[in-house]
């Protein structure tokens, strides 16, 4: 498994032969691919001119690939017999001449990308909405673009929730965090985007003949609170471990007595060979902590009472193109002024909440 004449590329470019390649997929990060190929002279440096962000790349392994023949059209795939082993769009791209021969090195990203061009500010205030609704609420205006996910299935979020000046990938990546877990890209799949939280995967056994390395990541066990949050420091103990064999983020493995499962991944091309670099780590232990918007301490959002009961407020914030009164969340109501003696502020008034 994993020889490099069994790659197979998709994509706008007619390429003659790989190089080079290297796949990282790692939680909380967009996927990477980086892609060096023998292109014909005559193409020159068009790729380099035309190439636009919106390229669709797919790297495939084909499995029953027997010939290391440069003359086989790598274009070509054979998808029932193929695997994908990176599907995403074209970051960067650039052609070399070197020595006579013409290259192109091409940069992909995977398609959670499309979630972090543009930051934008809103609010859900419906504290009966479920993590699923507002993360699909997120993706509607991405075209066919779903999601799998492992934590927080039909539970509510039972607060209002901000979006502040933070893209949509970064705005996800901290309600994750809030379940202490992180966003896996799903580099293989054509329409998943990504996981949220750990993904089940398939379970498999290694044999402990292999070589690894045994790390023990103290500054995340400490991060996470330590005993005092009940965590042992053998939770944040992992491996790292290199194969031909492929396997995805989430996979469970047993190895060296020990159940682990893959958290990250680096593939790379070794003389003929692609090579996996993982990290399995412990399933106890928890790698991503509260994530922070700095942004809205101390901020305030302008925005017009909808309601009052007592000394709270409904409000329909600017940030927000519509509000319904009935999912609008209650906020404590404070007077500028600080003044004791005041009367509530009727409905249709000007009115900011501000965030401590």
């Amino acid at each position: 498994m994993g020889e490099v004449h069994a790659l197979r590329i998709k994509s706008p470019y007619k390429l003659l032969h790989v190089e080079d390649i290297k796949i990282i997929n790692r939680p909380n990060e967009h996927g990477r691919l980086y892609l060096k190929c023998l292109i014909d002279e005559s193409i020159n440096f068009k790729y380099s001119i035309e190439a636009s962000t919106k390229d669709e790349i797919t790297v495939y392994e084909e499995k029953e690939s027997k010939s290391n023949d440069k003359e086989v059209d790598i274009n070509k795939v054979n998808e029932s017999k193929s695997a994908v082993l990176f599907n995403g769009l074209t970051k960067a791209i650039k052609t070399t001449n070197e020595n006579g021969n013409y290259y192109v090195e091409i940069e992909g990203i995977s398609k959670t990308s499309e979630l972090d061009i543009k930051e934008k500010s809103r609010s859900f205030q419906n504290i009966n909405m479920t993590y699923d609704e507002l993360i699909s609420s997120v993706l509607k205006n991405y075209s066919e673009k779903g999601f799998i996910q492992s934590v927080g299935c039909s539970q509510k979020i039972n607060k209002p929730i901000f979006q502040y000046k933070e893209t949509d990938w970064n705005f996800l990546k901290r309600i994750c965090s809030e379940l202490n877990s992180e966003i896996y890209c799903d580099i293989i799949s054509i329409n998943n985007l990504f996981y949220f939280g750990r993904s089940k995967g398939k379970t498999y056994e290694i044999k402990d003949n292999i070589q690894y390395k045994a790390c023990k990541d103290l500054k995340a066990f400490y991060k996470s609170g330590g005993y005092d949050e009940g965590y042992h420091d053998t939770d944040y103990f992992y491996y790292e471990i290199d194969t031909r064999e492929r396997y995805n983020l989430g996979d469970n493995i047993y190895f060296k007595q020990k159940d682990v499962y893959v958290t990250e991944y680096v593939a790379c091309k070794y003389q003929d060979e692609i090579i996996y670099k993982y990290k399995l780590c412990r399933k106890n232990g928890v790698w991503q902590t509260k994530i922070y918007n700095s942004l809205i301490s101390g901020a305030s959002i302008e925005g017009k009472v909808l309601a009052t009961q007592g000394e709270e407020v409904k409000l329909k914030l600017d940030i927000d193109k519509d509000q319904g009164e009935s999912e609008a969340a209650w906020f404590k109501y404070a007077p500028p002024t600080g003044n004791t003696m005041y009367s509530m502020p009727i409905v249709g008034t000007s009115a900011k909440l501000y965030f401590s």
